[in-house]
């Protein structure tokens, strides 16, 4: 029988239409299958939607530090907590055989007593935040090519991606482009900063170099060896 848990996703019931809450159980043999076969952005929501609440979820809703979360806990609850990993030290070269516990690795919720507060700029504007997910990254990818916006507007594009209202208003992903794209060069590092939020599940760590004495960062990313 598979294991069950409830957890609090990262979010922290900021997004609507997402739970705070979700239940995650192990995973069965098709979903292993699904992950071993092609671990595309597709079969991971297959995997997602399948052991989360029945299926009940609306992945296109969740964010992608909430789909880390679940799989990570997911792969727990299948395998158990300890993932080994082969690392090189980018200094020696020597490799590592390491062993992380995931229950280990720090989990961050979202703060959602000021998350959806109003942000006033020194230049007077106000902006509040939202949450991206796949439906986000869908309508700015449908921008940059309706209005052939270059790699140069990476940066503007990822913080209209992160962007609510401006003034009171939700703008188009065009208009949310004129207006960043006109500000002052230090107005426009301030927006950036000031809708920077970071939660989820800390998934890098620091390893010592037996070799060589020297530390650097490891960290969990997703591949079919973390689901072993």
């Amino acid at each position: 029988m598979n294991n069950i848990d409830i957890k609090i996703l990262p979010s922290n019931g900021t997004v609507k239409g997402v739970p705070k809450e979700v239940t995650i159980r192990g995973m069965k043999g098709v979903e292993i299958s699904t992950i071993y076969s092609s671990l595309t952005e597709a079969s991971i929501d297959e995997v997602i939607k399948a052991v989360t609440d029945g299926g009940q979820i609306d992945v296109d809703l969740l964010t992608d530090e909430d789909k880390l979360f679940i799989l990570l806990e997911t792969r727990k609850l299948t395998f158990g907590p300890e993932v080994k990993q082969s690392l090189r030290c980018p200094f020696c070269n020597h490799i590592h055989e390491y062993t992380i516990d995931l229950d280990n690795l720090p989990i961050h919720l979202l703060d959602e007593t000021n998350f959806n507060d109003i942000i006033t700029l020194s230049s007077g504007d106000t902006i509040t935040k939202r949450l991206p997910n796949k439906l986000t990254y869908e309508e700015i990818e449908n921008a940059r090519i309706k209005f052939n916006y270059p790699p140069t507007y990476n940066f503007i594009l990822g913080i209209a991606s992160k962007i609510d209202k401006i003034n009171g208003r939700r703008l188009t992903i065009r208009e949310q482009v004129e207006w960043l794209e006109n500000l002052d060069g230090k107005l426009l590092v301030e927006v950036a900063e000031s809708i920077n939020f970071v939660y989820g599940v800390e998934n890098t760590y620091i390893v010592n170099c037996v070799k060589c004495g020297t530390n650097f960062t490891g960290g969990v990313g997703l591949n079919a060896d973390l689901f072993r």
